[in-house]
């Protein structure tokens, strides 16, 4: 949405990084885009950006004449650009009102909290545009998909997830009612909504398969591995899933396959020379993968369908960044069905979060640009060059779709690729502390 190509080419593919050599797998933030960010690209231009809880931006980087609050997910003073925006926020009388702070904590008043929160967000938006006024914003507003997935039945959204919506209407007209009569209009989101079916436990299929294998470390080896709650900084919760309730841990020497974190849909091959204690053989990769199809299709659900379909990643995924992803793709039959990392417990279980995602979307625009409908199934990546668009702005290299709504394109790409490179990540102890506040609010 915000690069206007697909992950395997922007590197970003959900929370954390997939790969990892040593099996611990970093949260995926700002310093991981791979492509340049759409408010870089319109910064260069000379249009001044407002970003604001937009997901993967934090740490905050600066703005041309713009400013962003990223989306940290874990406590920190350090989430806004310029750094004394927090400052003056606070001064103006409003509090901190990151994403992190709205995420669901499993308490009855949640719900009233996460509708206050869409109204704080609202205020603190309108501020920043009365004081910092910007060319573009860009606004996330989060707290229904938080509140949804618990309060979605298979006969629709319960009440809190209503109000939620209502809330968010209400922002949304605010702010458009305030906005130029010809300012262009982007309402999308990147995912639908819908009842959970019920949650696969992949690792514990793998492990009742023989391709994931445990092993009682010994006192020292716990303590390396941080395992006794006097972690070393680079615990990462990872291990959470890898380590069952008796002690036991994954022994990787013997392990064949796995699901590395929550929520990817994916498996990946513990490859020898790629994982720290790989012992896959590229020779073995064909046997291995006839072996995970063969076992994912005995995975049925009450109708007799299998659930999921194992997909290599090469066949989805393109571009520079397409090894970054899992070795396979899970599809499953009904995108009600949860893929759960965990490794103990049944394969088939009831699900812990009665709503989970699905896989349409939606975009609305308005413009006085537009010369057609949207009309059918359009990409996400779609929003990104519609924005460049209405803007005027030629994108800055080739992009996977053209503008919705027939608004004409200001021109060719400058460059034939993008050459934005990936920094740094981000310090070991905010992932980890990252990591445990998400499994502390039932993420993990």
């Amino acid at each position: 949405m915000f690069t206007g190509v697909s992950p395997g080419s922007h590197g970003i593919f959900q929370f954390w990084k997939l790969q990892s050599n040593s099996y611990r797998h970093d949260i995926a933030g700002s310093a991981d885009w791979c492509y340049e960010p759409i408010w870089q690209t319109l910064g260069k231009a000379g249009i001044a950006c407002g970003v604001f809880n937009v997901p993967m931006t934090h740490p905050p980087e600066p703005l041309p004449d713009g400013w962003m609050v990223s989306w940290p997910l874990a406590p920190t003073l350090h989430y806004t650009a310029p750094p004394s925006l927090l400052q003056e926020l606070r001064d103006a009388g409003h509090r901190p009102n990151t994403d992190f702070m709205m995420m669901w904590a499993g308490l009855e008043e949640y719900p009233a909290a996460a509708l206050a929160g869409i109204g704080e967000r609202l205020e603190m938006t309108r501020y920043l545009l009365g004081r910092h006024p910007v060319d573009a914003l860009f606004l996330v507003l989060t707290e229904f998909d938080r509140i949804a997935h618990y309060h979605t039945t298979p006969a629709g959204f319960g009440e809190p997830a209503r109000a939620a919506l209502r809330e968010m209407d209400r922002a949304i007209a605010t702010l458009i009612a305030e906005c130029p009569d010809d300012c262009t209009i982007i309402f999308a989101s990147d995912h639908g909504f819908g009842p959970c079916l019920g949650d696969v436990s992949i690792n514990a299929l793998l492990r009742e398969a023989g391709l994931i294998h445990q092993t009682r470390p010994l006192a020292s080896e716990r303590l390396e591995r941080g395992l006794d709650g006097i972690a070393r900084e680079d615990h990462a919760i990872g291990w959470s899933w890898s380590e069952d309730a008796q002690g036991s841990v994954v022994d990787w020497k013997r392990t064949h396959a796995y699901m590395p974190v929550p929520g990817c849909y994916g498996i990946n091959l513990n490859r020898k020379g790629r994982q720290r204690e790989g012992v896959i053989e590229s020779a073995d990769i064909p046997h291995v993968e006839r072996d995970l199809s063969d076992l994912l299709r005995t995975v049925r659900d009450p109708r007799g369908r299998p659930i999921f379909d194992l997909i290599p990643a090469r066949d989805v995924y393109s571009g520079l960044q397409a090894g970054a992803a899992t070795d396979y793709l899970l599809i499953p039959s009904d995108w009600g069905w949860m893929a759960s990392c965990a490794l103990e417990g049944a394969v088939m279980a009831a699900p812990q979060q009665p709503g989970v995602h699905r896989r349409e979307g939606f975009a609305m625009v308005r413009s006085p640009f537009t010369r057609t409908e949207i009309g059918g199934a359009a990409q996400i990546t779609a929003v990104y060059s519609t924005i460049l668009a209405a803007l005027g702005v030629p994108p800055a290299f080739e992009t996977e779709c053209e503008p919705l709504c027939g608004i004409p394109p200001a021109g060719r790409p400058s460059e034939s690729r993008q050459t934005f490179a990936a920094r740094a990540t981000s310090d070991i102890a905010y992932q980890a502390l990252a990591e445990r506040h998400l499994h502390a609010l039932g993420y993990l």
